[in-house]
């Protein structure tokens, strides 16, 4: 009989200095989502992209905004739906505005010293009419690892980088067209040009082959 897989410890930091700096929002389940924060680095990054302010307004209105912090202290958000409403919309102007959005949020991200590490459509945010596409889980910690620059087992220092970012803005888009997000990377799922000419552009081998961000908005506007 083959042993059960060791259970992976529990690295959550303590957060009660950074907690405590939050208002305190009455909860309303249909107007928030709550979650459990895990790492000081997520309330950091937040606060950086609201210019530092508690709550205050996100630097983009493409990043998820930190409302504060709950009674049973769990960190406070805007209710948005998840990828499920992918299915509702199919028009490449949607497509479009959901990634320039995605550029958006990135950029600013970057601009401000961070690498998402995690860019993945379960990161992705909208609004129910899909007007607005908004990125979340600012951990910047542990991460996607499809970048072939990106190692498989190097732990917290694993080579994320502002170029592996854009890499996985290259699923992201595959991930939307096809209101999927496959488990495995066996099977290529290409989607329908010009935008797999945008996907190969993002996901090339080379980091330094792959577009910036300035460049990946002009190809995209220009759809």
């Amino acid at each position: 009989m083959s042993r059960p897989p060791p259970e992976i410890a529990d690295d959550f930091e303590d957060l009660e200095d950074l907690m405590n700096q939050l208002p305190i929002v009455e909860v309303e389940p249909l107007k928030h989502f709550v979650k459990r924060g895990k790492y000081r680095s997520e309330i950091e990054n937040l606060l950086r992209c609201q210019g530092g302010f508690r709550p205050g307004s996100t630097l983009s209105e493409h990043l998820v905004r930190l409302l504060g912090r709950s009674i049973d202290g769990q960190l406070v958000f805007p209710k948005l739906a998840t990828r499920a409403i992918l299915g509702r919309f199919s028009s490449r102007q949607t497509y479009k505005r959901w990634i320039l959005h995605l550029v958006d949020a990135v950029s600013c991200l970057h601009s401000l010293g961070i690498v998402h590490r995690d860019l993945r459509i379960d990161n992705c945010l909208f609004t129910d009419d899909g007007s607005r596409l908004v990125v979340c889980d600012l951990e910047s910690r542990w991460g996607q690892r499809a970048a072939p620059e990106v190692a498989s087992d190097g732990g917290l220092d694993s080579g994320w980088t502002t170029c592996s970012d854009i890499y996985d803005i290259g699923n992201c888009i595959k991930c939307m067209v096809y209101a999927n997000a496959p488990i495995t990377k066996q099977v290529e799922w290409p989607v329908p040009e010009p935008l797999q000419a945008i996907v190969d552009a993002c996901m090339r081998d080379m980091p330094d082959e792959r577009p910036t961000l300035s460049e990946l908005r002009l190809m995209v506007e220009a759809l």
